[in-house]
C-alpha cells in the first residue's frame, strides 16, 4: 500500500475468495504514475524492463506468466484510460489475468 494511492469505494467490491497464487501489485496515482515494489516510475512504459524481469524470474521458477495475476490500485481520481494503458503494456509482456482493488462500501 502506498499513501499516495487512495482507492475508490465501491458497493460491488469483494475480497477475493482465496490468495492469488502469483500476484503483482501495481498502483497507481490519481496522476497515472504507476509505482512498482514502491519504485515510482515517470509513465507506464518506463515498466516494461521491471515486467519483464519479474516474467524472467517466474519462468525460471517453472511459472507462466500466463498465471500470474496484476492488482491494480488504482487511485479514486486516475482516469480509466490511465488504467487501461497500463494494462496494454502488462499485456505486451505476456501478463494475462488482471484484477482491480477497491475499498468495500457496506452503505452505513
Amino acid at each position: 500500500q502506498d499513501a499516495r494511492v487512495v482507492l475508490p469505494s465501491s458497493a460491488l467490491a469483494k475480497p477475493p475468495e482465496a490468495p492469488f497464487a502469483t500476484p503483482i501489485t501495481i498502483q497507481m496515482t490519481k496522476n497515472g504514475e504507476p509505482i512498482l515494489g514502491g519504485q515510482p516510475f515517470a509513465d507506464r512504459k518506463a515498466l516494461i524492463p521491471n515486467l519483464k524481469n519479474e516474467k524472467f524470474v517466474m519462468e525460471s521458477q517453472n511459472k507462466s506468466a500466463t498465471n500470474a495475476t496484476i492488482i491494480i490500485r488504482a487511485h479514486k481520481s486516475c482516469k480509466t484510460g490511465d488504467v487501461q494503458d497500463l494494462i496494454k503494456v502488462c499485456q505486451e509482456v505476456g501478463f494475462e489475468k488482471f484484477t482491480l482493488r477497491a475499498n468495500e462500501d457496506v452503505g452505513y
